[in-house]
């Protein structure tokens, strides 16, 4: 190859598009609800359907502890050392706190993050960034919301770990 063609071909490597970074992969499946409410699972005490295009659950109130009432999805993989991206939109039908938790799926259920979150009637979107120290499979998204003195409505759509 002569320098002249190498130079040429040089110059057109300089300027091809470099690819974009690919984007994050999902780890939480069906987190907008749009294929019903598989995988997520619940516990017997908040019966849970897909309502208007969200998961909603009906909370008693009295519940002694946050995990007292949880909706979850578990089989979420995180990497160990990793940025993640955790997001969702919720509201209650009263104002209410409750816990949304990145964790191990079995004891001591070790959190990767674990946020109060405050919720209203209005559906509003959180956002948390957060390193994981775990690398499993066995990993679940929940959302302890448990431990309200009175009952409520509990709504969830557009969940995303990334």
């Amino acid at each position: 190859m002569s320098r002249k063609t190498f130079i040429a071909l040089l110059g057109i490597m300089l300027l091809a598009p470099i690819p974009a970074s690919a984007e994050p992969a999902e780890q939480i499946t069906n987190g907008t609800f749009d294929a019903g409410t598989a995988p997520w699972w619940w516990s017997g005490n908040a019966p849970a359907a897909v309502v208007d295009g969200r998961l909603c659950a009906e909370v008693p109130g009295g519940t002694a502890n946050p995990w007292d009432v949880i909706i979850g999805q578990n089989e979420v993989d995180l990497e160990a050392d990793q940025p993640y991206a955790f997001a969702f939109t919720a509201s209650a039908s009263v104002p209410v706190s409750v816990r949304a938790n990145v964790q191990l799926a079995d004891p001591p259920y070790t959190a990767e993050l674990a946020q109060q979150v405050a919720l209203t009637p209005t559906a509003t979107k959180s956002e948390y960034q957060f390193t994981s120290k775990a690398a499993t499979a066995k990993a679940q998204v929940v959302f302890q919301i448990g431990a309200n003195p009175d009952p409520f409505t509990f709504c969830v759509d557009d969940v995303s770990l990334k």
